[in-house]
């Protein structure tokens, strides 16, 4: 392999050692645990890869086979970018994410065979769940585009 210690070559390993340790070049990687998880990563036509490198300025590679997604790029940033691909895997594409507390409100929520809850969102163009915890608590997740 070419590339040395964190995938840098010889020359980019000498010009960090010149630097200090927060803009230190570095690889991570997150392992995802299904093809949906990367789908979401990728976002639709590769929006959403796009748009965390573009914040981040980070480089990041998705492999569908292995479901590993690499991010190379300033330590500090190589972190951050890191923190929203986990939270795009878990949460979806990106877009905003409400969690509105409905314990003992869920079937008005869903409605009668869930009714309510798809006609929710199909007039608001959001994604609907409602999650109940181990505990009992109820709560309805919105994602969607604010």
């Amino acid at each position: 392999d070419a590339y040395g210690r964190n995938g840098q070559n010889d020359d980019e390993a000498r010009r960090d050692d010149d630097t200090d340790e927060a803009s230190r070049v570095v690889m991570e990687t997150v392992q995802c645990r299904s093809e949906q998880e990367i789908g979401r990563v990728i976002g639709r036509g590769g929006s959403t890869v796009e748009r965390i490198q573009a914040e981040t300025g980070t480089k990041i590679q998705v492999d569908s086979r292995t479901l590993c997604v690499d991010v190379k790029g300033r330590e500090r940033d190589v972190r951050e970018a890191v923190r929203i691909v986990t939270l795009v895997t878990q949460e979806g594409f990106g877009g905003s994410v409400e969690r509105v507390p409905c314990t003992g409100s869920e079937g008005a929520v869903i409605g009668p065979k869930g009714a309510r809850i798809r006609a929710i969102a199909k007039e608001t163009r959001a994604r609907l769940e409602v999650q109940v915890s181990d505990d009992g608590d109820a709560e309805c997740v919105i994602r969607g585009s604010p």
